[in-house]
C-alpha cells in the first residue's frame, strides 16, 4: 500500500467490499484539486478509468458500478495532484 501526504487527501476503503454490482470509494480532498481514478484487473492491466477531472475540496463518494466486470481481485488507484494511493478491493 502507497501512503499518501495526508495533507493532500485521505482515501478509505471502498464499500461494500466485496462488491456485487456496485461500490462506493470515499475521498476527502484537502483542497481543489485535479483527481485521477483508475481501475486495474489482477494482472496489473488498466481496464477502466473512473474518473478524471478537477473535484473541489471535500468529501466525495464515487460509485463505482462493476456489473460488467467478472469475479476477482482489483486494484483502484487514486491520484491527487501526483500523489497515488492504491486500494485493493474483491469483485464476487
Amino acid at each position: 500500500e502507497i501512503v499518501s501526504d495526508t495533507k493532500t487527501f485521505e482515501l478509505k476503503q471502498n464499500y461494500p467490499n466485496p462488491i456485487l454490482q456496485k461500490t462506493t470509494i470515499p475521498l476527502n480532498i484537502k483542497y481543489d484539486a485535479f483527481v485521477k481514478i483508475e481501475i486495474f484487473d489482477v494482472k496489473g492491466r488498466n481496464i477502466q478509468q473512473l474518473l478524471d477531472k478537477r473535484l473541489n475540496k471535500g468529501e466525495h463518494l464515487i460509485e463505482w458500478n462493476t456489473s460488467d466486470l467478472s469475479s476477482g481481485l482489483y486494484l483502484y488507484k487514486v491520484t491527487v495532484d501526483g500523489v497515488s494511493e492504491i486500494r485493493k478491493c474483491m469483485k464476487l
